[in-house]
């Protein structure tokens, strides 16, 4: 279930609030969202170059927030089904 920008575009339009983007690496994960109304999942098929261009293509559309969604699997063994990993940092080359 891949958001085409397109797609994504015309479904912000239909929101009277700016809807909520949804980033997975996995069409299975994008599957799990359901297409609820005022969100939008974009699968990035785990390649950061698609990942990019889809967000360049989305750049002139509002959203309210963006989310990284995962089924975070093999972050840990002791993870199971429900549970819920929330990052207190984010670090790029290193740095916070």
């Amino acid at each position: 279930m891949t958001t085409s920008p397109a797609y994504a575009k015309k479904q912000a339009s239909r929101h009277a609030s700016a809807p909520i983007l949804v980033v997975t690496g996995l069409s299975r994960e994008a599957a799990c969202l359901g297409g609820g109304a005022g969100v939008i999942p974009l699968c990035s098929g785990a390649d950061v170059r698609l990942l990019h261009a889809a967000l360049l293509d989305l750049a002139e559309v509002e959203f309210s927030a963006v989310v990284s969604f995962g089924l975070a699997g093999g972050l840990d063994p002791a993870l199971r089904p429900g549970d819920l990993a929330v990052g207190t940092t984010a670090t790029s080359d290193g740095e916070r």
